[in-house]
Formats: structure tokens, C-alpha cells, sequence
């Protein structure tokens, strides 16, 4: 899995290696400037460096955010970039659950240590007793019934 989100992101890092994208910052030169009522970035987006910035940065991010996320010593800042760039994504332009979905599949890349902490997170925040989930408790209370029917018959 962890491969076939590094393919998503290098083609499409790879994609953007041409001179449209990197020379004339297109089709950013257009999109942008139309998002001028976005709170805090607005009035910034019809500036040709900004969309300078955002294609060449975006270029770069997909290009090298598979080698980031691989390493364990940097996957932690890069997900607060998988986060920030989707998340301007998702602001930016209209592609439905996608910057969601890819924010959540780069979680593959963290240990499981990282997704029990989120899981038990997510129990507090929403109020889920936890031990529903827990497969150990499942597989005790299962093996504890086997041994209360063995010793009934």
C-alpha cells in the first residue's frame, strides 16, 4: 500500500515536469487568481510569484513528500506537509473527498504504535468504549465461553 500511494504522488510530481507547469505556472495562473476571496491567502493569489511558488513547490511535494513519509526521522514533518498541502488543496480547489482521503492513507506510513494512540484519541474525543475494538478482550471472553459450555456438558 505504502508503494502504490508513493506511485500516486511521484506520477503526479512527474506529471508536473513539464514547462507549462514549471515555466508559465499554468493552469495556476488562472485558478488562482479566481480564489481571491479565500480569508487570509486571498489577496496573494493573483500574484505571479505566488503562483510561481505554488506550482514549483507543488512539483517538488510530489516528487519527494514518498521519500519523506519512507523515513522515519522526517515522516513526522511530512505529514504536517501532506496535511497543510491538502488541506490548501481542499480550500483551493473543488476535487470532493480526495485531499481527505490521501491526508488519512498517509497514516500507512506510521507505525502501529502511531494508529493505536490515534484510535484511543478518537475513543476519548467521541466517548467509544474501546474494548468493543479490542481484539484480545474479543478473543478472551470468546475462549472463556468455550470453557464455560465445555464445562457445562
Amino acid at each position: 500500500i505504502k508503494l502504490l500511494l508513493g506511485i500516486v504522488y511521484f506520477y503526479a510530481g512527474l506529471a508536473k515536469l513539464n514547462s507549462d507547469w514549471l515555466l508559465n505556472a499554468m493552469p495556476l495562473k488562472i485558478w488562482l487568481p479566481a480564489k481571491f476571496d479565500t480569508p487570509f491567502i486571498g489577496s496573494f493569489l493573483g500574484e505571479e510569484w505566488v503562483q510561481f511558488l505554488f506550482s514549483w513547490s507543488g512539483a517538488i511535494y510530489d516528487l519527494s513528500i514518498p521519500f519523506l513519509l519512507l523515513y522515519k526521522r522526517t515522516r513526522p514533518y511530512a505529514f504536517v506537509m501532506v496535511v497543510i498541502f491538502h488541506v490548501l488543496t481542499r480550500v483551493l480547489f473543488p476535487i470532493g473527498m480526495f485531499p481527505y482521503v490521501m491526508i488519512v492513507s498517509a497514516l500507512i506510513f506510521f507505525d502501529a504504535k502511531v494508529h493505536l494512540k490515534i484510535l484511543r484519541l478518537l475513543f476519548k474525543v467521541f466517548k467509544i468504549n474501546g474494548a468493543r475494538f479490542n481484539n484480545q478482550t474479543v478473543f478472551n471472553e470468546r475462549s472463556s465461553f468455550k470453557l464455560r459450555l465445555k464445562h457445562m456438558v
